[in-house]
């Protein structure tokens, strides 16, 4: 009698525990199929947030037949007219337009290191100006408070036909704008824009400062080179599309490297 009694209590006992175990298993498969419709209702795209994100305010409107030129890389390595996209303002250019030799700069106004590229580029320019096509694209950097209003100062001046000699004169006198806010900033502008620009009209420059067009430029500049080049820091060079990693030694060594990517793209 005892032996039927632990018999049965033994019985009982495991069969509790096989109870046990399949409403574990039970529970556990109800959990991972909870947790694998919750997974595929998630968007897959959410993109990384970014401090330089900040940057972009007035995103350009692109129409479906322009094909998102700003996210097409072929695009992105050629000289780009003037388009809705970006605010009808064509890349700045110098040298060749017909070359095969294509050299892309993307530069922040306030980034010392581009400041100290600036004073040397005139010769690269010179040099290779019969066959090379050089072009100047803006990617101000979110820890430049001043690098905005700078590429908005030489967009105006581009306008009336001074892009290029009001970049200089930017670079060149980096210290005395980049820690200024206000009048006395638009007023410092306005007399760099004096000095590169006799025969510009400075009211047209102060108005054009204000103008979304020239924003929608540096916006589409700055999407292009995080979209197409992926680039994060200036100054970023690309020569036919492909990173040019020329920043090494002195500054002369920089150079050197430039024009020896350059020779090497004539010679093919």
């Amino acid at each position: 009698m005892k032996n039927d009694v632990k018999t049965t209590s033994r019985k009982d006992i495991l069969i509790l525990f096989l109870i046990t175990i399949s409403i574990i298993l039970t529970v556990t498969a109800l959990s991972l199929a909870i947790i694998s419709t919750i997974n595929r209702q998630q968007p897959s795209n959410i993109p990384p947030s970014s401090d330089d994100d900040s940057l972009i305010q007035n995103k350009p409107s692109s129409s479906n037949q322009q094909n998102h030129i700003s996210d097409d890389v072929s695009i992105a390595n050629h000289f780009i007219p003037a388009n809705e996209d970006n605010g009808n303002i064509a890349d700045h250019i110098r040298g060749n337009a017909d070359a095969k030799v294509i050299v892309i700069e993307y530069s922040d106004f306030q980034c010392p290191g581009c400041a100290l590229f600036a004073s040397y580029l005139p010769q690269v320019y010179s040099k290779y100006k019969d066959n090379v096509l050089f072009i100047s694209r803006n990617y101000p950097l979110s820890m430049h408070q001043n690098a905005r209003p700078a590429a908005i100062a030489a967009e105006s001046a581009g306008l009336q036909g001074y892009y290029w000699q009001m970049s200089e004169i930017l670079f060149s006198n980096q210290d005395q704008w980049s820690n200024l806010s206000g009048d006395e900033l638009t007023n410092t502008f306005s007399e760099l824009f004096q000095k590169v620009a006799p025969k510009g009209n400075i009211e047209t420059f102060k108005k054009h400062l204000n103008d979304k067009k020239l924003t929608q430029k540096i916006d589409f500049d700055h999407k292009l080179a995080k979209t197409a080049h992926q680039i994060s820091s200036t100054p970023s060079f690309f020569v036919n599309g492909e990173r040019a990693d020329i920043i090494h030694g002195t500054m002369k060594d920089a150079i050197s490297n430039l024009e020896k990517i350059i020779d090497s793209k004539l010679a093919e």
